[in-house]
């Protein structure tokens, strides 16, 4: 393959993607972002209660890709939005974590 015989042949990953050294080209991962070419990790974060979801590099290329975790569910910095446990809840959107706790007796299913 005349595409794979010298090092000019390697092209720099675009927005949205990262390698390490000898690695393909992957996508961010949900709760990052990479606005550069070539580099080797994203480095961007989105704040807590916030991720970058979808499955095209385009869908994680800016921290404007964050977008604010739904109601029933919630997210640290730089990662993807959870479903709240059983027995938690929240009713907000764009949260850190559920605050909210079911009384003694009740329970939401997880």
């Amino acid at each position: 393959a005349t595409d794979h015989d010298s090092v000019e042949d390697c092209t720099e990953c675009g927005v949205g993607k990262y390698s390490g050294e000898g690695e393909a080209c992957s996508d961010c991962s949900a709760g990052q972002y990479s606005d550069g070419v070539g580099v080797q990790s994203c480095s961007g974060s989105c704040p807590a209660g916030k991720s970058t979801t979808g499955d095209e590099a385009t869908d994680h290329d800016s921290v404007d890709d964050c977008t604010e975790c739904g109601v029933g569910k919630y997210s640290g910095e730089g990662e993807a939005c959870s479903d709240c446990s059983a027995g938690q809840y929240s009713d907000g959107v764009g949260v850190q974590s559920c605050s909210g706790s079911c009384p003694a007796g009740k329970s939401t299913t997880g």
